[in-house]
């Protein structure tokens, strides 16, 4: 079973990462990694599992400050805006 110590060194590094910013720029700072990593699976061709992989994102996003024990934030707002098929 996994401590709370135990993060994969991925979300290690997110987390370091996010301990250095100041806390009123966690959240704009994760909505802007995340609407970058959405245009990314946008771009790429395969449409199945899209949708489910973009709030999965989203959802991580949301949470992660509290995962990351950032100080003052726990969980950002994000509005999950999906454009429809064009």
């Amino acid at each position: 079973p996994q401590g709370p110590q135990q993060r994969p060194p991925l979300l290690q590094q997110c987390c370091n990462e996010l301990h250095q910013e100041e806390p009123l720029c966690v959240c704009p700072t994760l909505k802007g990694a995340s609407k970058a990593v959405k245009q990314q699976i946008q771009q790429q061709g395969q449409q199945q599992g899209k949708q489910q992989m973009v709030s999965r994102i989203y959802q991580t996003a949301t949470h992660l400050p509290k995962v990351c024990n950032i100080p003052q934030v726990s969980v950002c707002p994000f509005q999950k805006t999906m454009p429809g098929p064009s």
